[in-house]
């Protein structure tokens, strides 16, 4: 990192401002301005992050063939702003009705534009919805290293999203619970008629941050933005920056909703960079109080 660069940000501060009790710099009007924005998070914390992503979608005979045209055309987007690769995030899909069905696996698709186009070939069947079956055959096999699934790769995010319109016909609550217990984070996604108290049941904690419900498959491309967000924060504020000194400030920073979106004269537009010199200025003024 450039001294020159730690100089001219350092004498660009103008004075520190209290936040959650946390002191932060204030900028002036030639450095760095921030704010809060969904590409924030997508830059800041979700491309610094990979997953192996398995979608969990109810394919049972309440949700039909057209509103599950409508599932199909909603995983393909969400897949849309992912970073996808076989060392970036990988992805994966299982339908479930009578009995779970994957319908492709982590580890068979190397592109974005094969899994949009997979996405969109999903196939609807109907039957009951059993979703506590799903939820154990998603643990046991779907992040899995024969699915495709990064076992040994400890910085790799293992994430469900489950999509489902009623209640399930067998028990949710001890297949979820050992799915947690194996590090999978679950987002648990009701529309209609799905019951709250189940998708508590099936959802990672904190419950606010996982569960979603909308009231048709008409609104489920409406709350894209938001869970792609969760999805970011709770990553973000699981993993370890690699400018950790006795906290890792990265996160406390975007914790109080600060993310560093444009740079000094657009001269300095690398942000970690960034990230190291706040890191060190926060540690070397001890403005963290713990």
């Amino acid at each position: 990192m450039s001294i020159n660069f730690l100089e001219h940000v350092e004498e660009k501060f103008t004075h520190m401002v209290q936040v959650g009790g946390i002191a932060v710099p204030a900028f002036g009007k030639f450095s760095v301005i921030w704010r809060v924005q969904q590409k924030c998070w997508q830059v800041v914390g979700c491309k610094s992050v990979h997953y192996d992503l398995v979608f969990l979608l109810d394919a049972s005979s309440s949700v039909g063939k057209e509103d599950f045209e409508k599932v199909r055309q909603w995983v393909s987007n969400l897949v849309e702003t992912f970073e996808i690769g076989p060392d970036k995030t990988r992805v994966g899909v299982v339908r479930y009705s009578d009995r779970p069905t994957t319908e492709f696996d982590l580890g068979k698709y190397k592109t974005r534009e094969e899994i949009k186009e997979a996405a969109r070939k999903i196939q609807y069947y109907g039957g009951n919805t059993n979703t506590g079956d799903a939820l154990r055959y998603i643990n046991t096999y779907s992040f899995s290293k024969e699915a495709g699934g990064r076992l040994s790769d400890r910085t790799v995010k293992k994430v469900a999203i489950l999509l489902t319109d009623g209640r399930s016909q067998d028990f949710v609550l001890d297949p979820a619970t050992a799915a947690h217990q194996a590090g999978i984070r679950i987002f648990a996604v009701g529309v209609g008629e799905a019951l709250k108290e189940e998708l508590d049941e099936i959802a990672s904690e904190p419950k606010s941050a996982h569960v979603f419900h909308v009231s048709d498959y008409n609104a489920i491309d409406k709350i894209r933005g938001k869970l792609r967000r969760r999805l970011c924060e709770t990553s973000n504020r699981s993993n370890t920056s690699r400018c950790f000194l006795r906290k890792d400030y990265r996160s406390i920073m975007l914790s109080i909703g600060l993310c560093p979106v444009v740079t000094i004269y657009n001269q300095f537009a690398v942000a970690s960079e960034l990230d190291e010199f706040l890191c060190k200025y926060m540690e070397d003024q001890r403005t963290v109080i713990t």
